[in-house]
């Protein structure tokens, strides 16, 4: 999904405000992440070079509260969040 939106059709894409926004708040919840995590959250800029934990942590836990304090589309947070 992440990558459908962020380098899919123009119409589904993000706008770069809101990946920006996205990228600085995951990077924020750096020295705040747990050592029982593998990876400490990177930005969405170095999405092509996430590894399977990275994706898991973002789908599982800090996905649902970045999406959800960034105003981006209610389509798109629902569709995340199922």
């Amino acid at each position: 999904m992440l990558h459908f939106w962020l380098k899919g059709p123009l119409p589904i894409r993000m706008s770069a405000r809101h990946v920006s926004m996205i990228s600085e708040k995951l990077v924020s919840f750096r020295g705040n992440v747990p050592m029982e995590f593998a990876r400490k959250p990177r930005s969405l800029s170095e999405l092509e070079y996430w590894k399977a934990s990275e994706f898991r942590q973002f789908v599982l836990y800090s996905g649902l509260v970045v999406l959800s304090h960034h105003n981006i589309s209610k389509k798109f947070y629902e569709h995340f969040v199922c």
